[in-house]
């Protein structure tokens, strides 16, 4: 309970005194968002080799 009042604490005073009271603008910058993950590398990877085997194994 402690540490959610202290980071609670710690946001309303960056807010106040380093985001010019814009709270939109201090919580962009204390909590970033991370960037979204492209999936599209690793289903071309689980897919080409899949793909690959089964020409090899119809040209035999």
């Amino acid at each position: 309970m402690q540490v959610i009042k202290l980071a609670d604490e710690v946001e309303s005073i960056f807010t106040k005194h380093f985001a010019g009271s814009d709270r939109k603008k201090a919580m962009k910058f204390l909590r970033p968002q991370k960037p979204r993950e492209s999936h599209t590398i690793t289903f071309f990877v689980g897919t080409y080799p899949s793909s690959l085997s089964r020409s090899l194994l119809m040209w035999t």
